[in-house]
């Protein structure tokens, strides 16, 4: 039972970052996020933000930490902390300050 638990909290924690990549996917694919102005511009640093969070919890998740050539062993801790920063304090930090960009500029 508790193996189920922790798996469906992974597997929670991946959809969270992989759904908005794919919809934001598929705004920018079909020519949606290339209009251009304040709204393609939005999209697109969206999708930025996206590939990176989907990037860093695919790594958190799916990479070995403790297992590997010695020379990985040596820095997958900074690389996992790394990445955990990125994920769950910069990205967080950059997506809000650029929400209050937006928000205050009248030019978008």
């Amino acid at each position: 039972m508790d193996t189920i638990i922790a798996i469906s909290q992974v597997v929670d924690a991946f959809n969270a970052q992989f759904v908005p990549w794919a919809v934001n996917n598929i705004l920018f694919f079909t020519n949606i996020g290339n209009t251009g102005g304040g709204i393609g511009i939005q999209l697109n640093i969206i999708l930025g933000s996206n590939y990176l969070s989907l990037f860093a919890i695919t790594f958190i998740i799916f990479c070995p930490w403790k297992k590997g050539p010695e020379l990985y062993l040596k820095y997958s801790p900074k690389i996992y902390l790394a990445l955990v920063y990125t994920n769950y304090v910069i990205l967080p930090i950059v997506n809000i300050g650029i929400m209050i960009f937006f928000t205050a500029n009248p030019k978008f």
